[in-house]
């Protein structure tokens, strides 16, 4: 599967999707509107997935890296105004996309996870539940490089109720701020 990224890199020659290979392991998983992780040329760079394709015209393709959501950040609506704004008011896709974010998604943050109804994650999704035992709350990061496979459960179990995700966020004076108040912002 090909994923076409938007690059976040605000220049004109750069403005257009690239083409990366899905790896097999965020194939079940990725989607349109979802920020990733790519490598453009010796640099890694944050990108927009805008769609998916079978095939690519480009031989060589370089995999995605990471994905940083659980779910499409952008819909695909907003993905089509980010589009029509770029078209109609000359600025960049890129920058379209990046504006329609939240303050809190442009910060320095961390994406933790937590268990909100232990038996029914372990009877609806044991392999996760599996590897979440034990564990007050997990960083996201840590299921996408250590067990990608669960990505697909524990999005199900997050759109179920089962999961939740806070993003902490550090502020100037490094205090860790919280949205729902799950976790623990003791730092």
């Amino acid at each position: 599967m090909i994923a076409k990224v938007f690059v976040d890199i605000p220049a004109g020659p750069i403005d257009k999707p690239f083409d990366y290979l899905v790896p097999e392991s965020f194939i079940d998983f990725i989607e349109p509107g979802m920020r990733v992780i790519v490598p453009f040329g010796s640099s890694k760079r944050l990108g927009f997935v805008t769609s998916l394709e079978e095939t690519s015209a480009f031989p060589e393709l370089k995999e995605i890296e990471s994905v940083i959501d659980h779910l499409p950040v952008l819909t695909e609506e907003l993905l089509k105004l980010g589009k029509w704004l770029s078209e109609t008011t000359l600025c960049l896709t890129i920058s379209a996309y990046l504006a329609m974010l939240p303050a809190v998604m442009k910060a320095n943050y961390k994406k933790l996870l937590a268990v909100l109804d232990k038996e029914r994650l372990e009877l609806q999704f044991p392999e996760l539940a599996a590897f979440l035992a034990n564990k007050k709350a997990v960083y996201w990061e840590n299921i996408v490089a250590g067990a990608p496979k669960l990505l697909k459960p524990l999005q199900r179990a997050m759109k179920a109720g089962l999961v939740a995700a806070e993003q902490h966020v550090k502020n100037q004076a490094t205090k860790k701020k919280s949205e729902a108040g799950l976790f623990s912002t003791d730092a």
